[in-house]
């Protein structure tokens, strides 16, 4: 059995030396092909999995993707070869959490003013603005492994938390779930809205025009998920008519965020490119989940995170 991975990180983790475990630089690296009749686990990003390349090796049996996302993997391909397939669920869920709290905080202690004041050396002490996230309502899309960390953390703020999910099923930190149509009573009802839903053809602009003029006039939203689940021309011209407070954007429709578009210049809104999920202890978390798995998979174990395909 010969296990290809792209993880540099793997190499330097000793209970990795006693597998054939191969490192290829890319996708077209020679090694990789010559090898390819023998490969039966891949360690890999979710993008490099389209049909043919997941056709060029004949008794793939497993792959591990390392993210929880897999919207850009070729899952049809999979299903037809019968591969196991396992995400990174609950890896980054931690850093996702803080990186949510750490918008939604900069909204409410008005932050960025602080920041663009400090760099003209201004002193204003403008209250306006400034609000308490205690006792305030979360609406979370999503109830995943990310909505959980990021739910038990509101309730310490002693947040009211609400949940919107397909299955209607009550989940630990949060105070009511809905499903369905019953979307609206949460999205009229919060004063802060995540998105952590996965991508699929029903997320897709989920948030959209009718959606964003339900919400508060004082409502912020915060998408770490992926950007095609909000319409983003319905977003911006929601920021820009004040229908909501701001926007905390992790994700886009098209990344790199084009230097054109009017988001980089909208007052109202917080920009990161893409980096909620990291931090430093992300690395040891994806290299055990794989170690574990790898233990699982070759002892005919429970697999950790297997997607249904």
């Amino acid at each position: 059995m010969i296990i290809l991975s792209y993880l540099d990180l793997m190499k330097k983790h000793e209970p990795f030396k006693k597998h054939h475990i191969t490192y290829a630089s890319d996708i077209e690296d020679k090694e990789l092909f010559s090898l390819k009749n023998s490969v039966e686990a891949i360690f890999c990003d979710a993008g490099i999995l389209t049909g043919s390349y997941i056709s060029s090796f004949p008794n793939l049996k497993w792959v591990q993707i390392a993210s929880s996302g897999y919207d850009s993997a070729d899952i049809k391909a999979l299903k037809d070869n019968n591969i196991l397939f396992t995400n990174a669920k609950g890896v980054y869920s931690i850093p996702i959490a803080e990186d949510i709290f750490c918008k939604m905080l900069m909204f409410a202690r008005k932050s960025i003013d602080s920041v663009l004041n400090k760099q003209q050396a201004e002193w204003q002490r403008d209250d306006y603005g400034l609000f308490e996230v205690y006792g305030r309502t979360m609406g979370i899309l999503g109830t995943g492994s990310i909505a959980a960390e990021t739910a038990k953390r509101a309730k310490a703020f002693n947040m009211n938390v609400l949940g919107y999910n397909r299955s209607g099923k009550n989940e630990k930190y949060f105070d009511e779930i809905y499903t369905g149509k019953a979307l609206d009573v949460l999205v009229k009802t919060s004063d802060v809205i995540v998105c952590t839903l996965p991508y699929s053809p029903k997320t897709e602009k989920l948030v959209n025009d009718r959606f964003l003029d339900m919400m508060k006039s004082s409502a912020v939203f915060i998408n770490v998920a992926r950007g095609r689940i909000v319409d983003e021309k319905a977003l911006i011209n929601a920021l820009k008519q004040n229908k909501i407070a701001g926007a905390g954007l992790d994700v886009f429709e098209n990344e790199p965020l084009p230097k054109e578009s009017p988001l980089w210049k909208a007052g109202n809104v917080i920009i990161t490119p893409h980096t909620a999920g990291l931090s430093d202890k992300i690395n040891k978390r994806l290299v055990g989940l794989f170690e574990d798995n790898l233990n699982a998979y070759l002892s005919n174990g429970e697999m950790l995170n297997e997607v249904e395909l």
